[in-house]
């Protein structure tokens, strides 16, 4: 019994630190800001890496991406034109986005399979970038 009395204490403390960044995270879900980062658009994804260029978003894991939810704001159709059928590949759309909105943390997604999403409520800029067609961060290599 004494042994279990050593372990209480200890217990309290981890669950009390589980419970501070727990709630560290739901502080910021929802909450409206300011945020930029890339956003990979393709078949059945839409990963939005935040505070990632084109240059550093390789160095972000797969898990780190959110489900970007399309915005009335951006034309869709003008976005995913020149897809051709034949293609090997679906194409990746890579689109460096600023906007006021926010994060839900929570699943999300195409088949649930994102842990947060971000709603874009003002879109202030929006630019293609150059991305190998068939480049997904499915097929990234861990670094």
């Amino acid at each position: 019994m004494s042994s279990l009395r050593q372990f209480i204490p200890v217990g309290s403390i981890f669950l009390l630190i589980c419970s501070a960044v727990w709630i560290s995270g739901l502080i910021d879900s929802g909450r409206t800001r300011e945020i930029s980062g890339l956003w990979l658009l393709q078949f059945e994804g839409s990963n939005f890496f935040e505070g990632a260029t084109p240059e550093t978003v390789r160095s972000y894991e797969l898990d780190d991406a959110g489900w970007l939810s399309e915005s009335d704001q951006i034309d869709l159709s003008n976005l995913l034109s020149g897809y051709d059928e034949s293609d090997e590949c679906w194409t990746v759309k890579a689109v460096q986005l600023r906007f006021r909105g926010h994060r839900q943390i929570g699943v999300s997604g195409h088949l649930g399979m994102w842990s947060s999403s971000y709603e874009i409520e003002e879109l202030l800029e929006m630019k293609v970038v150059p991305w190998p067609d068939c480049d997904s961060p499915y097929d990234w290599e861990p670094r």
